[in-house]
């Protein structure tokens, strides 16, 4: 009888290792679901984070993007490119100048590649400052280019601004873009532009400053409640 009972409890001692066994498996299984599932909702790349308020020259390398070349040249005589309440509020502290060559609207713009890349989720904020350092008035849109795709993501309305002429005080107009990266953008370079919107060569545009930010939004309730589910299977097993 006392062979029995032994071999008994060793047969009742390796069902419950095996089972135990079994049961660990399942939950470092479970456990790594969710390190990996919490891997995917956080890790993501981005743009580089990049500004420019023109200071003393200009930063990065502008490239004339229109279908006709333009001039880009740095503008450090104005005291239109701050402004009291508007611009980056620094007044004659230089500005990015696209000097039209031509009185085509539309087909004179600069821009300036991101660097990063784009992600599918991100979301990107252009915001920019505009003035006026012309007798009359101008006009220019802002715009996100995929580059990679040759693919216009966000355009500005049109901004109208006085000139100097009839500007009892500095006229600057603060905007921005935000726009949120789809599948199609995943991976792709973004380029920033300006791009002037006046039938004439005397209507310039000028950029006091702009930035461009990307963050990675938080995760999505519903999978926040999926990793609560797996947590809660591994309580109940244990």
């Amino acid at each position: 009888m006392e062979w029995v009972n032994l071999s008994l409890a060793l047969k009742i001692a390796e069902k419950f290792h095996n089972k135990k066994t079994t049961t660990n498996n399942m939950n470092r299984k479970i456990t790594t679901a969710c390190i990996l599932t919490a891997s995917t909702l956080t890790a993501s790349a981005a743009i580089t984070a990049t500004s420019d308020d023109f200071d003393t020259a200009i930063g990065g390398t502008w490239l004339s993007v229109g279908s006709v070349a333009t001039n880009i040249l740095h503008d450090g005589t104005s005291t239109f490119d701050g402004g009291l309440t508007g611009g980056d509020m620094l007044d004659d502290d230089g500005g990015l100048r696209l000097d039209t060559t031509n009185s085509t609207a539309g087909d004179e713009a600069m821009g300036l590649n991101i660097g990063g890349t784009m992600e599918e989720g991100n979301i990107i904020t252009f915001s920019y400052g505009l003035y006026n350092d012309n007798g009359s008035f101008n006009r220019a849109t802002a715009q996100l280019f995929n580059l990679t795709d040759n693919t216009i993501l966000m355009t500005s309305a049109a901004h109208t601004i006085d000139g100097t002429g009839g500007q009892p005080t500095p006229e600057n107009i603060d905007d921005s873009l935000v726009y949120i990266a789809q599948n199609s953008d995943e991976g792709d370079v973004l380029q920033i532009r300006f791009i002037e919107d006046h039938n004439s060569t005397a209507r310039d545009v000028y950029v006091d400053n702009f930035s461009v930010t990307s963050v990675v939004p938080e995760p999505s309730s519903t999978a926040l409640l999926g990793l609560g589910g797996l947590a809660l299977i591994l309580r109940r097993r244990k």
